[in-house]
């Protein structure tokens, strides 16, 4: 039998700071004419929308447009599954402890992309700053 002495740690943490707009995934699948994979379904609608829209660009860190689950990043043994997504653009994502500069942005660019990929006008667009902080702790 082990014993541990002290403190043990094996942690991580990731965040992301994020302007956009969340959008039932039904809407979207139908937007883009697609459906998504029922396990991890942003992988699908981010692959849609660089093959419907190849100039835009899609990552995960200062892109032009990305998309997240809108839901627990733990997902219950029940198998919760995602009724919507985040689409936007990430602004930031301060490390563990760390203060962070948002940077002023300009959202004309944002409005007209995401008008563009989910067929909307620009005035029916609503924008948020949605913040995901994620800790992994095992002690």
């Amino acid at each position: 039998m082990k014993t541990r002495n002290g403190f043990v740690s094996n942690s991580s943490s990731q965040s992301w700071i994020v302007r956009g707009m969340v959008v039932n995934l039904s809407d979207i699948e139908d937007i883009l004419q697609i459906e998504a994979d029922e396990r991890r379904p942003s992988n699908s609608i981010r692959k849609a929308i660089m093959e419907k829209f190849p100039e835009t660009k899609i990552s995960e860190w200062e892109s032009s447009i990305n998309v997240w689950e809108n839901m627990n990043w733990f997902r219950s043994s029940d198998g919760d599954s995602c009724e919507s997504l985040i689409i936007g653009r990430s602004i930031g994502g301060p490390e563990d402890g760390d203060w962070e500069i948002i940077p002023e942005h300009d959202d004309n660019e944002l409005l007209e992309l995401l008008a563009k990929i989910l067929s909307l006008k620009v005035t029916e667009i609503e924008l948020n700053t949605y913040f995901r902080y994620i800790s992994t702790d095992n002690y």
